[in-house]
């Protein structure tokens, strides 16, 4: 990788050294120490030596600790799993992003980079233990730099792929501005919170800056925390299914919470009544009931990590008129 960056943002970095940075890498970190499976990695794109004559700066071998102080903790992160790739749209990784030592001046000295003149991303890729029946908790900061104008909430934009294309749902993303950059941009830190569900083997993250001007856009320290947890329990929440009527078109779904999904229903004992069906993916019961009749049948729920709960329930057919169904017992 290339030290030397265009001479438009190499001008924008020593503008943002006169400065100065106050630098806040790590910020209040939720304290999943004590969890079994609790991961900390970090990035800090800081050199790690240097060389030659004059000397040169030894570009990052990543991952490292952030600025020497917290070791990274993930006995899951094999080789393969320490991943880490610069690129941009228009190019393929290792692309028209460079990674830079330029200081950034101050007490602070910001002096490992990765950035350019365009939109880029880093990404990354995170490794778990091997416990699918749980929900990750995944707590990703990083630091980033923007063009004036320009913030987190609308340039900056974070994806979290299982490795297995499991579901991933952002919880939460706050973002404070650390200081400005003499008119040219401001650097952020951004902090988000994730849930991936089922926990797969690992996470591709990835977290895209868009510049949209054609100004220095630069990311600094990127940490990821990581925990497992187990889903609340497994239930059937339906208490009770409405009745129905011959000749009448028919539906209800039947819902349930906790467990990991997606979840699978079947009639376990009974039968519904004539014309009706379970689909097994959805839980909705539906046709055209053909007769007059109350059945009683159970049904039970089969979450992806093979939980499971069941209910008894009826549905009372009519000539005319419908009647509420009743859960016979909780």
């Amino acid at each position: 990788m290339k030290r030397v960056f265009p001479l438009l943002l190499l001008a924008g970095l020593i503008v943002l050294g006169v400065s100065g940075l106050a630098l806040a890498d790590y910020v209040d970190p939720p304290d999943w120490s004590a969890n079994p499976y609790y991961t900390h990695q970090s990035w800090d794109f800081n050199e790690t030596g240097w060389t030659g004559n004059p000397p040169e700066p030894i570009p990052p071998v990543i991952p490292l600790v952030p600025d020497g102080e917290v070791p990274m903790v993930n006995p899951y992160q094999g080789p393969s799993c320490s991943t880490e790739l610069i690129g941009t749209d228009s190019e393929p990784p290792g692309g028209v992003w460079q990674w830079t030592d330029v200081p950034m001046g101050g007490p602070w000295t910001r002096s490992g980079m990765y950035g350019g003149m365009e939109s880029g991303w880093v990404e990354f890729m995170i490794c778990n233990a091997d416990q699918p029946d749980r929900i990750k908790e995944m707590w990703i900061q990083y630091v980033v730099y923007l063009p004036t104008a320009y913030n987190p909430a609308t340039n900056t934009t974070t994806t979290v792929t299982g490795c297995d294309s499991e579901r991933a749902t952002m919880i939460s993303k706050e973002f404070v501005q650390t200081t400005g950059g003499g008119g040219t941009g401001y650097w952020w830190i951004v902090t988000e919170l994730w849930e991936v569900d089922p926990q797969p083997a690992c996470e591709i993250v990835r977290i895209f800056a868009d510049n949209g001007t054609g100004a220095a856009c630069l990311f600094d320290q990127v940490d990821i925390d990581t925990r497992c947890i187990l889903p609340d329990p497994l239930e059937i929440t339906t208490p009770s299914l409405a009745g129905g009527t011959v000749g009448t078109p028919y539906s209800q779904t039947l819902q349930a919470q906790g467990g990991t999904p997606p979840f699978s229903w079947a009639i376990t004992a009974g039968s519904l009544p004539s014309g009706l069906s379970l689909n097994s993916s959805t839980g909705e019961i539906s046709g055209t009931p053909t007769s007059e009749e109350t059945l009683v049948f159970t049904v039970e729920v089969t979450d992806a990590a093979m939980n499971t709960d069941s209910k008894q329930l009826s549905i009372a057919v009519t000539a005319g008129g419908c009647f509420v169904g009743t859960a016979l017992n909780e």
